[in-house]
């Protein structure tokens, strides 16, 4: 019911909204289609509401960084199809989760995905848009892993609802990292619990 939302969002005067990619059935999904991008663009028109960022669910469901020989090299041409589908439609934010299925669990992990978006920090650049990470390291570490990029082109995206989740506080992340947020999903959770209404959580 995805071309509904734009009539729903308009009538409920939101503005914008963000969509979340899945694996399954990925290149059917009307994104990565060019018909498909056409009739977003028209929806997106008449209804004037704009989708700036996507959260690549797709990733986590199937991290390149975790893959091995042609399984590595066809998942991390999967990242590239998304970025070209993505900057077709002036998408600005791409999200990447590093949560987890796709929670970084070793140096070797960061290690190929630090690589592999370096070597593609060009191709990124020039598709105009932004890598904004989504990741359950702890204020200290997600400072050191940001600031091995570039940070016109890439940047952190904060959710509310996991950083309760894990435990960790508002003022202690902003003093590390916040100069490198570029995103915010609001959402509420209990500490180790699951996402749950608004005020019901620990998100202060």
């Amino acid at each position: 019911n995805w071309r509904e939302e734009f009539s729903i969002a308009k009538r409920i005067d939101l503005s914008l909204m963000e969509w979340t990619l899945d694996y399954e059935d990925l290149y059917l999904n009307p994104l990565m289609t060019e018909d498909g991008r056409k009739e977003i663009n028209f929806l997106s028109k008449v209804s004037s509401i704009l989708i700036p960022s996507i959260t690549g669910d797709c990733f986590m469901q199937r991290p390149f960084w975790k893959a091995k020989n042609e399984e590595l090299n066809l998942l991390k041409k999967t990242f590239i199809d998304v970025i070209n589908a993505a900057s077709k439609l002036n998408i600005k934010y791409l999200i990447l989760p590093l949560v987890d299925n796709g929670s970084i669990k070793n140096k070797n992990q960061e290690e190929i995905l630090i690589s592999f978006l370096l070597e593609n920090k060009s191709f990124i650049k020039n598709s105009n848009l932004n890598i904004l990470f989504e990741s359950d390291f702890n204020p200290k570490n997600l400072k050191s892993f940001i600031r091995k990029l570039p940070p016109d082109i890439f940047g952190i995206n904060y959710d509310t609802g996991n950083s309760a989740a894990y435990g960790y506080k508002p003022d202690e992340e902003f003093n590390y990292y916040g100069e490198y947020i570029k995103n915010v999903h609001i959402k509420d959770r209990k500490k180790n619990g699951t996402t749950i209404p608004l005020r019901e959580g620990d998100v202060d």
